[in-house]
Order: C-alpha cells, then structure tokens, then sequence
C-alpha cells in the first residue's frame, strides 16, 4: 500500500548469555638441564570464548628465574577465540651447579576478558638437576711440635645450593687427646662454596716418636645423593721436636754373703712412644761366670711410655778371698731410632765375704851333711791375688853357720793354696847336737781378708 510507508529505523533484541569461561593451569612437561628440556604448564578455559583471552600469571617456587631457567619479561598467555587450550613454556637453563630437583610454581592472577575468570590455583613442576659433584679430601699441611697444626681441606668438584654435611673417620699412629686435640667426625661444605677445612691442633709432649700419622678417611657426603664423597684417605704428618738418650748408672752393689744380687739403672732422658732395647757390655774386675752368673743376651727393654729399666748381676757366692771387685756397664746401642746411648760407663762393687787364714808348719826337717828342712805354708782359702807373706826367724841354728839364710817372705801365688820354704842345710865339723830353725809369721801382705 503506498500509503504505508516502513520506518527504517532499526531496533534491537538482546540475547542472554548463559555461559561462562574459567581459566585455570595445571602441570605440563618438567624441565630437565640434562639437554636441557623445557618444561610446561597448560592453561584451559573451561569454555571457549567468543574473543581472544590474555591472561596474566606469576612464577615462583624453589628454580630461580635468571638462573635455573630464562626470565619471562612478559608473563602472560593469549588464548584464541574458540580455543579453550594455551602452553606456558619454561626455558630451561643447564649450569654447574649441584641444585637436585627444583620446581617452578605458576599461578594464574588474572584475564583481560570479562568473560573469563581465573582459578588462583597453582599448578607446580620439577626440573630435574644432571649436575653431580665430588667431595675430595687433601693433607694442604703438615703439623710440627710444639704448636704448628695440620690441615685437611675438603673440595666439591661442582658449587652446591645447599650445605654438604660430610663425616669422616680418623686413624693413624697419632693419638688424639695426646698427640693433637680431637677433631671431631663431620664437617660442613657451605652453600655456594667449594671448600671447607679441618685443623689438626698438635699437642706438645715430651715423647720421643719421631713423625707420627693422622689419617682422615670420609664415609659420606650427606643432604644430597647427587654429591659422592671419594674414600681415598689423607694423611697430615706430625713432626715430633723430641729425642731421648739413654745413660747408666750404678744402682745397688753385690754381695756374696746372702748372695746380694748388684744392680744397675738404665734411664731415657725422655720418655720414647715405643719399646726400647738396649744392649750394653760388663767389664771390671769380676769374672762373669765365676763371679756372677753369665748373662747371654746383655740388653735391656724399656717399655713404650716409662723411662728406667735395671740391669741385674746375679752375684756367685765362692771360697776364694778376692777383695772388692768391680763390675762396669757401658751401654752400645738402640734398637729404636728415637733413641741415643751415652757411652759413659757406670761401676758397682760386689763385696767379698770369704777370709782365710795362713798357717805354716815344718813339714819335712833337716840333717848334715846336705838334707835340706822344709816349711810349708797354707791358705785355708784360695785367693785370687798373691799373698806375700813376712816371717822372722829364730832357733838354736845360726843362719850362714849350719844353713843358707832363708829370707823373711815368702809369696803363696794367685790361685795357689800353698808355698814352701827351704832351709838349706850346711855341713860343719863341730859337734853341736840337734839345732832348731824356728819361723814366725808376722803378717799376710797385700790383702786385708787374709790373716797370718
């Protein structure tokens, strides 16, 4: 009808939306430095939307960004219209380092479509670590008497994150609490460090030991498997600033009457960390053997830590006048390295307790013209000296006249029991009857033991 004419202007119904879109993340792939890897995250809308959705996220968990993998200046994701699927991408990043597994944590904060919301859940991943390390352990110095101390130094091949708890085991010939103050049987690598040291504080003595051990031996590297500990042991060295000597001296004198055995002391002027043998030789007046028991083996132990040991002489009662005899010791020799001789020589007596006596008797007389008289002389005890005996002479016979004159002395010989006088008799022509030759002892020379 051209009467109606059509308004063209244009109205509008509405149509209400009853959907919805929820953005959330969850794991993808983990990240792994051996390569590297990248991880990942996925983050899906529940329901697609009509238009593109940027939504925003943060990062956080144990993986340092910059470091363990690369800084995402910009941390969003853009989903596409119709799409309900978008992937976060963690770039990994390989180091040195000994981390073991870290995570990354991601959180959605936020979308710029007011159509989409976000689930503040997080969503986590691990990146696998490829870094190992070993510890070693080295002597780095010696420790010397009196105070100088030994080092052990312990090295991580590779940095760790986290501290290096090591223990050890300590041997050697050193003594700790004696020889060094104790050191204990773990140490500490720290966190981001390479390196950590134990000191050996020397302990001065005066022992001789000569250079003495401390052997460290690690059993474990502990807070992470990926770190080993090498079991070859170190060993710091001690200096010893020590030395001993050896010297005799007399101890106690023998005797026959008991018998009393006679006794030396061997001292060490410092006390030696091991045994010590000393061998020595005897020498003097006295016989060994006869005057004390032989002794085969002439040394002497002094044990590890003490510093006197006594040399004994069994002392050998006899029937001999001898006197006052000697016996002297020197020391030769040691058989440990830590030790010296002093070669002065030590002296004891061994007292004599036999005494005898001299008797004399006219045991053969004397007749003209040529038959000689005869005295003779007796030790009730053999001597091991001469024993020079004086006599006077008397009677009713005159010396030069009916015999050769005799003398006044008379020696018994070392070893002998008996000497003899002669009284050589002189033929004459006077009728004088039988004459007398009468011998008096007056005394026993050269031996106080010895009575006429």
């Amino acid at each position: 009808n051209p009467s109606i004419t059509a308004n063209t202007a244009p109205a509008t119904v509405n149509i209400t939306d009853n959907d919805s879109s929820i953005a959330s993340i969850t794991a993808g792939t983990p990240g792994n430095e051996n390569g590297p890897v990248n991880g990942t995250f996925t983050v899906t809308l529940s329901n697609p939307s009509s238009q593109a959705t940027t939504i925003t996220y943060t990062l956080g968990g144990t993986a340092t960004e910059g470091s363990d993998y690369s800084a995402i200046v910009t941390k969003t994701i853009t989903i596409p219209a119709g799409q309900t699927t978008g992937t976060i991408t963690i770039p990994v990043l390989a180091d040195n380092i000994v981390e073991g597994t870290e995570t990354v944590v991601a959180t959605l904060v936020s979308s710029n479509s007011p159509l989409v919301t976000v689930s503040n859940t997080p969503a986590s991943i691990n990146i696998l670590d490829n870094t190992t390390a070993t510890v070693t352990v080295a002597a780095t110095n010696d420790g010397a008497e009196p105070s100088t101390p030994g080092l052990f130094t312990f090295t991580l091949s590779n940095v760790s994150t986290t501290d290096t708890q090591i223990t050890y085991s300590v041997g050697g010939t050193a003594t700790s609490g004696t020889d060094y103050t104790s050191i204990g049987t773990t140490v500490t690598i720290l966190a981001g460090q390479t390196t950590a040291t134990v000191s050996v504080p020397v302990l001065d003595d005066n022992i001789a030991e000569g250079t003495e051990t401390v052997i460290l031996t690690m059993t474990a590297a502990t807070s992470n498997p990926s770190i080993t500990a090498n079991t070859a042991p170190a060993t710091v060295n001690i200096t010893d600033n020590d030395s001993s000597i050896a010297s005799i001296t007399a101890g106690t004198p023998g005797n026959e009457n008991g018998p009393v055995n006679g006794t030396f002391t061997v001292t060490l002027s410092n006390p030696s960390s091991q045994a010590t043998t000393i061998t020595y030789t005897l020498g003097g007046t006295a016989t060994e053997g006869s005057d004390y028991s032989a002794i085969v083996t002439k040394t002497i132990t002094i044990p590890a830590g003490q510093t006197t040991g006594t040399i004994t002489i069994p002392v050998l009662a006899d029937n001999i006048v001898e006197g006052t005899e000697t016996v002297i010791a020197t020391l030769t020799s040691s058989g440990n390295p830590l030790v010296t001789v002093s070669n002065t020589a030590a002296s004891i007596n061994i007292l004599d307790n036999t005494t005898a006596t001299v008797t004399v008797a006219a045991t053969n007389d004397g007749a003209e013209p040529s038959t000689p008289g005869l005295f003779t002389f007796t030790l009730s005890n053999v001597s091991a000296t001469d024993t020079q005996i004086t006599y006077s002479v008397g009677g009713t016979a005159t010396s030069g006249l009916d015999y050769t004159s005799i003398g006044t002395t008379v020696t018994i010989l070392a070893g002998q029991t008996t000497a003899t006088v002669s009284v050589p008799v002189l033929d004459d022509n006077i009728a004088e009857g039988t004459e007398t030759v009468i011998l008096t002892m007056t005394a026993a020379t050269s031996n106080p033991s010895i009575t006429a």
